[in-house]
């Protein structure tokens, strides 16, 4: 027991780590704290009401038989309107397009016109995927409401 080096009274042994153990230990650490630091996002930092505000705005302001337009599925279930949103194809294209990086060569084939919609309904995330882009550089509608992550227009007739 001489060959243990002493710390103010306390005998210690030398601590062997593997790399392995290292790496495993490090791995669960990085990865909790990121688990930790998305939850506070999701539930404290960028929490808001907003879904709940658009459903509620479109649900008393808008005609019964209105035909609703937006991709964002989170609204879907919480609208008593019809709603249109793109087929799952669409979906897999804007993947595609947005790990090319490359947003003005890559044309995503959907017309959201196509269904005649009364008002659109544009995410902040589906800004970034730019899928109405096309139809917001025209005349087609005009912004009437915008909530914290929403913008709500209305089809120009």
């Amino acid at each position: 027991m001489e060959d243990y080096p002493k710390v103010e009274g306390v005998r210690i042994r030398h601590l062997t780590v593997s790399p392995d153990l290292f790496l495993a230990v490090l791995f669960i650490t990085v990865w909790s704290l990121s688990t930790v630091i998305m939850l506070y996002g999701a539930y404290f930092k960028y929490a808001d009401e907003s879904v709940k505000q658009v459903a509620q705005f479109l649900n008393e302001q808008t005609p019964p038989d209105a035909l609703i337009e937006t991709y964002d599925s989170e609204l879907h279930p919480l609208l008593n309107r019809r709603y249109h949103y793109p087929a799952d194809s669409v979906h897999l294209d804007l993947i595609r397009r947005a790990f090319k990086g490359n947003f003005a060569k890559v044309k995503i084939d959907y017309d959201p016109l196509a269904t005649d919609p009364d008002y659109l309904v544009v995410r902040d995330f589906m800004k970034g995927l730019r899928l109405y882009d096309p139809v917001l550089r025209t005349d087609a509608f005009h912004l009437i409401q915008s909530f914290k992550q929403y913008d709500i227009y209305k089809r120009t007739r």
